[in-house]
C-alpha cells in the first residue's frame, strides 16, 4: 500500500494535478522494437476499440511515465527500483490518473488493465527483483506507441 501512495504521489509531481477538459495531443514518440512490439500487441488490440481522445490520454500517460521512470533515482534515491515498485506505479497511472485525468469508470475498457500488465510481464517478468531501468523505460515508451 505505501508503495502504491509513492507511486500515486510520483504521478502527481509528473503530472500535476488534472484539469477537466484538457486532453493531450498524440506524439508518436520512438517506434518500439519488434520484440516490444509484439509484447503490446495485446494492448493494441484493446486500444482499437477506444475513443481518440481516451488513447491520447493514455499514450501521452506512458510516454511521461517512460520520462518518470529514466530520470528516477538520477537526483536521490530512486523511488522505483524493484519491478513491484515498477508495478505499483503502473497500478497508479491506471488506477489513480487514468480514472481522475480522463474520468474514466472503471470497467470502460474492460480488458485494458489485464493487456498492460501482460506486456509488462512479457517484458519484464513475474519476480520481484531489481528493475533493468532501459526495460522498463522501453516497456513504458513500447505502452505509449500501443496507443497511438
Amino acid at each position: 500500500m505505501r508503495n502504491i501512495l509513492l507511486a500515486a504521489l510520483l504521478l502527481v509531481a509528473v503530472f500535476g494535478i488534472p484539469m477537466k477538459g484538457n486532453s493531450p495531443k498524440p506524439d508518436t514518440g520512438p517506434v518500439p522494437t519488434p520484440t516490444y512490439q509484439l509484447s503490446v500487441d495485446p494492448v493494441r488490440k484493446v486500444a482499437q476499440e477506444m475513443n481518440a481522445k481516451d488513447r491520447a490520454i493514455l499514450s501521452s500517460l506512458y510516454k511521461e511515465a517512460a520520462i518518470a521512470v529514466r530520470n528516477d533515482g538520477k537526483a536521490k534515491e530512486p523511488v522505483i527500483a524493484t519491478t513491484r515498485n515498477l508495478r505499483d506505479f503502473n497500478i497508479g497511472i491506471l488506477s489513480f490518473v487514468w480514472s481522475g485525468y480522463a474520468e474514466n469508470m472503471p470497467g470502460k475498457y474492460p480488458n485494458l488493465s489485464g493487456a498492460v500488465e501482460a506486456a509488462m510481464a512479457d517484458t519484464l517478468g513475474t519476480e520481484v527483483k531489481g528493475i533493468d531501468r532501459d526495460k522498463a523505460v522501453e516497456t513504458f515508451e513500447a505502452l505509449s506507441w500501443a496507443f497511438l
